[in-house]
């Protein structure tokens, strides 16, 4: 098990988008992400998975 300082969980995201109003709805959150990773803000731990609304660990680059 390996431990990850700095990191936040794909649905805490989401879910913050949503109730800051930020994404109407957790379909437009997880786009919000996708765009987040693509443009590079944002990482997978191990730069192997697409954004999703999931316990999945990502950083802020």
């Amino acid at each position: 098990m390996r431990t990850y300082r700095g990191v936040f969980r794909g649905s805490c995201l989401v879910r913050w988008l949503v109730s800051s109003g930020l994404a109407t709805d957790d379909f437009e959150a997880v786009t919000y992400g996708r765009h987040l990773l693509e443009g590079r803000l944002i990482s997978h731990v191990n730069n192997i998975y697409h954004f999703t609304n999931s316990p999945l660990l990502y950083r802020f680059n």
